[in-house]
């Protein structure tokens, strides 16, 4: 944790009624939230809690700041508000995490006696796990992905995995632009700016991120950028490919949206992005500029290739989306579970 954050959220004498029954009240102990904060993770969260809300949870996020008190039926509180906390906490069945603040909330759970959820985005948790199971032993894993599953085995933890839910989106592209979302330099952000000089005669889109620095070169004639947005059909309706040089990615939310609307998507062959793309994905070097502009041509050049790939990334947008309805529904049941332990 960052100096500046809370070394707890409750007070020390702070102790909820051990035995007191607790109806499905799911709270958040995380850094951000829509539609402040619009990243994969913030966008799995709240798909969750939309879901949750639908099979009658209440839903809570504890967060550093926010500009609402209620986002889409998700109630909010701030860290500074110690007895608002205590009072969510007091109802509380399940704490969940990830990211940012998952050491305060383990160390809130131990003091409190409540299960923990972590969503797991990344390969990078071990070192944190194994510091959060030596404040609380009740955690149990949410995966993003079968490959990341696979990687945690090493824990022998109570888990699930659920893919980052989307809505199938369908609405009219008018394939404009061949696009980046989010052009810091981990996504590509560069990249795009070599392409964009290397390939004159294409129009290019950055679509800024929230999150990260983002890699901005202005005066290139057929380089565009947006700013960040949760409006998502403001951006996609322009776009014809989308790129995914990211260096790192667990999941792809981005593809499979894009992939939804029938936009073939051309990206680096991180685990995660080909675990979500499987065979309907373009993959190209990240470091290879000329397999991005050979990707890019031939897509552009071929309406055969073009209308093969977009037809079999809606197919594959609509098996992921099937196979995500019974996740959520898997692991409603399992949160459920957990709270009755």
């Amino acid at each position: 944790m960052k100096k500046q954050d809370p070394e707890s959220l409750v007070s020390a004498t702070f102790h909820p009624e051990a035995n007191q029954k607790k109806k499905k009240h799911a709270v958040w102990i995380i850094h951000g939230y829509p539609p402040v904060l619009n990243a994969g993770a913030e966008g799995m969260s709240h798909c969750l809690n939309q879901f949750l809300l639908k099979h009658g949870w209440t839903v809570t996020v504890i967060l550093p700041k926010f500009p609402h008190k209620e986002f889409e039926g998700v109630h909010v509180v701030h860290f500074s508000d110690k007895k608002k906390i205590e009072k969510v906490l007091e109802e509380a069945s399940v704490l969940i995490s990830h990211l940012h603040y998952s050491e305060l909330a383990a160390s809130t759970a131990a003091q409190i006696h409540l299960p923990l959820v972590l969503l797991i985005h990344n390969s990078f948790q071990i070192p944190y796990i194994r510091d959060i199971l030596k404040v609380t032993k009740d955690v149990h894993l949410l995966y993003n992905s079968d490959w990341i599953s696979e990687f945690y085995k090493i824990f022998q933890l109570d888990n699930r995995t659920l893919y980052p839910p989307i809505s199938v989106l369908d609405f009219k592209t008018d394939r404009k632009y061949v696009a980046l979302i989010n052009c810091n330099k981990d996504k590509g952000g560069e990249l795009l700016i070599r392409l964009a000089k290397a390939m004159p005669e294409t129009q290019f889109l950055g679509v800024n991120g929230s999150y990260g620095e983002q890699v901005v070169e202005k005066g290139i004639p057929n380089l565009h950028y947006m700013k960040n947005t949760p409006d998502i059909r403001s951006f996609y309706s322009k776009i014809g490919i989308v790129l995914m040089p990211s260096i790192y990615e667990s999941w792809g939310r981005v593809a499979v949206e894009a992939m939804s609307l029938g936009i073939p998507v051309v990206a680096n062959p991180t685990p995660g992005l080909r675990e979500s793309l499987d065979s309907v994905g373009i993959f190209a070097d990240r470091e290879n500029i000329g397999q991005w502009v050979h990707a890019i041509r031939n897509l552009q050049t071929n309406p055969w290739l073009y209308e093969r790939k977009s037809q079999e990334g809606q197919i594959r947008a609509k098996e992921l989306a099937a196979e995500n309805k019974k996740q959520l529904v898997d692991v409603e049941k399992w949160l459920e579970g957990i709270q009755t332990q």
